[in-house]
C-alpha cells in the first residue's frame, strides 16, 4: 500500500495537479467564486421563505463567519467587489488578484441567483420591480463606512476577523434600513430576485455608488485615525513578547524534549560538604 501511495505522489499526473491547485491565480478565482456563491445562497435564501429578520441575521453571521475563516488563507475571503479595492491599496493584493476576484464574485453571485431562483420560483432569471427611496443609499454608505473601518482594523491586528467582519454584519442587519446588504455584487444580484428586498435597476446603481464611498471612507477613516497609529504599538510588543502559543502543551502531554532529574547522589555530596563546612565555621 505505501509503494502504490508512493507511485501515486511521484506520477506526472499527481504533480501536475499539485501545480494548478498551488496556482494563486486560479486559487483566487475558485476561492472567490465558491465563496461567492455560498455567500449569496446563504444570505438571501431567507427572503425567498419569507423567514424573517432574525433567520436573516442569523444565517448572514454563520455564513460569513465559516467562509471567512475557510477562505482567508485561500483568497484573502473578500466576496465584496468594494473590499477587492481595499485589499489592493492597503493589504498588497496584486491587480491580477483583484481583476480576477471581482470577475469570479459576480459569476459566483449570479450562479447563486439562477439556483435560488430554481429552487423558489418558477424562473432562473426575474427582473426586480421593486421600489425603494434614496434613504437605502444613504443607509447604505453608513453601514458600508461601517464595515469597512472594521474590516481595515481587523484585517491589521490579524484578530478575531470572521467574528468582528460577521458581527458587524450581523448588527447592520438589525439596525441599518436597508439589512446592511454592504456588498455591490449581492446588490446587483439582488435585481434579478423578485422578492420583498430586490432592488429595482435605477437604485441598483445609486446603492453601489453609496456602498463603494462607504467603503473608501471607513478605510480611510481605519487607515489614518487607528491602524496608522498602533503600527508602531504592535511592533513594539512583537518585539518584546516571545511567541509562545506554539509551545504550550496540553495538560497531561509530555513535552518534546526530556525531562532532565536532578542527580540524587551529586545532591547528597553537595548536602554533605555544605553540612561540614557550616560545622567547622562554628567550632
Amino acid at each position: 500500500m505505501d509503494s502504490l501511495m508512493a507511485k501515486i505522489n511521484e506520477s506526472p499526473l499527481k504533480q501536475r495537479w499539485t501545480s494548478i491547485c498551488k496556482n494563486k491565480l486560479l486559487r483566487f478565482a475558485v476561492g472567490e467564486l465558491f465563496g461567492s456563491y455560498i455567500l449569496l445562497m446563504g444570505t438571501q435564501a431567507s427572503g425567498f421563505g419569507k423567514y424573517g429578520i432574525v433567520a436573516g441575521g442569523l444565517s448572514c453571521f454563520f455564513t460569513l463567519s465559516v467562509l471567512i475563516e475557510i477562505l482567508a488563507p485561500v483568497s484573502n475571503a473578500q466576496l465584496n467587489p468594494a473590499i477587492t479595492p481595499l485589499f489592493y491599496l492597503f493589504r498588497g493584493q496584486t491587480l491580477y488578484q483583484s481583476l480576477v476576484s471581482i470577475a469570479a464574485q459576480f459569476i459566483g453571485g449570479f450562479m447563486g441567483v439562477l439556483t435560488l431562483n430554481g429552487f423558489y420560483t418558477d424562473k432562473l432569471i426575474v427582473f426586480s420591480n421593486v421600489e425603494h427611496s434614496f434613504k437605502l443609499a444613504i443607509s447604505e454608505f453608513i453601514g458600508s463606512t461601517l464595515l469597512g473601518f472594521v474590516l481595515m482594523i481587523a484585517t491589521h491586528r490579524k484578530k478575531h476577523i470572521p467574528f468582528l467582519v460577521a458581527g458587524i454584519i450581523t448588527a447592520g442587519v438589525f439596525i441599518i434600513p436597508s439589512c446592511m446588504i454592504v456588498n455591490p455584487m449581492i446588490t446587483v444580484m439582488r435585481m434579478f430576485m423578485n422578492v420583498t428586498f430586490s432592488i429595482n435597476p435605477l437604485m441598483v446603481l445609486y446603492v453601489c455608488i453609496a456602498e463603494f464611498l462607504g467603503f473608501f471612507v471607513g478605510a480611510i477613516l481605519a487607515e489614518f485615525v487607528v491602524v496608522e497609529g498602533e503600527k508602531d504599538l504592535y511592533s513594539n510588543i512583537d518585539e518584546e513578547t516571545p511567541n509562545t502559543e506554539n509551545k504550550m502543551k496540553p495538560i497531561g502531554e509530555l513535552p518534546d524534549e526530556p525531562i532532565e532529574l536532578p542527580n540524587i547522589e551529586k545532591a547528597a555530596i553537595i548536602n554533605d560538604d555544605t553540612k561540614t563546612q557550616v560545622s567547622n565555621q562554628i567550632s
